[in-house]
């Protein structure tokens, strides 16, 4: 599925709101500003995303389920190095150790399960979708959170792609923001997404 400007801006707007409340969530959690912005997004069909390199070269991601009129996993994955050093800011470990312990996999997992619970819940809210979420997991390779246990449903499925960038006290950090729909459920967040947007706009 291709998105036209009008269906690209109303999706990037309200990821753009669930953005902005993970922001601020984690920036209290943690007790240090964070700012998060998404400044790219595209939408894919899944098989030909695989085909495209998919998830490949990244280092961790945090996977979680949700399921309702669209179902499917939501992924944040972000390159081991820089996730690692991020988890250290977090965290308030001193730099030196290149491996990912249980402590830092904690902090990242949260990370992840805050953004991911708050992308969601912003499109769960503009499309007065009901979404039910499963606990979130960490992986240290991304590809095979996707691959080890697929999507629910058969066919061809469609991801969105969200490009996700983090600052952490002069730090950033570059990752994704993935979300892999079942058969038809984008074209489902889509539709009642620009419908909600067009009633908004004969009210006004």
């Amino acid at each position: 599925m291709r998105l036209d400007p009008y269906q690209e801006d109303a999706l990037r707007e309200v990821i753009n709101i669930g953005i902005g409340r993970a922001a601020a969530t984690l920036s209290e959690l943690m007790g240090t500003r964070i700012e998060l912005s998404i400044p790219s997004i595209a939408v894919y069909e899944f098989d030909d995303w695989l085909g495209q390199g998919g998830a490949g070269g990244m280092g961790v991601a945090v996977v979680q389920d949700f399921e309702g009129p669209c179902s499917g996993r939501a992924v944040l994955v972000l390159p081991l190095d820089s996730g690692l050093r991020m988890a250290q800011i977090l965290g308030g470990v001193e730099d030196g150790s290149d491996e990912l312990d249980l402590e830092l996999s904690g902090i990242l997992a949260e990370v992840g399960n805050i953004m991911i619970n708050a992308v969601l819940g912003s499109l769960a809210n503009a499309t007065g979708a009901r979404l039910s979420y499963g606990l979130p997991e960490f992986y240290s390779e991304p590809e095979l959170a996707f691959l080890s246990t697929p999507v629910a449903g058969e066919g061809v499925r469609g991801i969105l792609i969200a490009d996700t960038h983090f600052h952490v006290r002069q730090f950033a950090v570059r990752g994704s923001l993935l979300i892999a729909f079942e058969r038809g459920g984008i074209e489902v967040l889509v539709q009642a997404l620009c419908a909600t947007e067009s009633d908004s706009r004969e009210v006004r």
